[in-house]
């Protein structure tokens, strides 16, 4: 018997699989679509396609959905630190954390810069993150 596909509505992998994001084939496009502040995912689609586009045309990016994939490699985290108590006293154990979690905290921080941002529009907010991000100037990077 043939295994079955990822993508079939009928398997058990497509409930827990994330499907990238159809047009830019990405799937942090996918959680930054997601993260976004509107209501509606259509909106939120339509203001992270329209801020790639001006990106595009501004900083000369052929493919800003690409760069903003190595962005969020070099954005993660690889250790972790967990907090616990042994009476009054509070320790942490750094531990490794797995790439899918890592990129999730990376995507966390992004978003939690984009909103933080005190432009007059999201789209002008979200253009002006991507622009620092991509340059090391934002507050992600510090």
């Amino acid at each position: 018997m043939s295994k079955p596909k990822p993508f079939a509505s009928n398997s058990v992998l497509s409930r827990k699989y994330n499907r990238p994001d159809p047009v830019l084939k990405s799937w942090f496009v996918k959680k930054v679509i997601g993260g976004m502040p509107l209501k509606s995912r259509a909106r939120n689609r339509a203001l992270v396609y329209s801020a790639f586009r001006a990106v595009r045309l501004m900083a000369r990016i052929a493919r800003p959905a690409l760069a903003m994939g190595y962005l969020f490699h070099k954005l993660r985290p690889l250790f972790w630190v967990r907090v616990y108590r042994m009476g009054k006293r509070v320790k942490g154990i750094p531990y490794r954390l797995s790439p899918h979690k890592g990129y999730r905290h990376s995507v966390r921080w992004f978003l939690r810069a984009f909103r933080a941002r005190k432009n007059y529009t999201l789209q002008k907010r979200l253009e002006a993150e991507l622009l620092d991000s991509f340059s090391g100037h934002s507050i992600v990077h510090k």
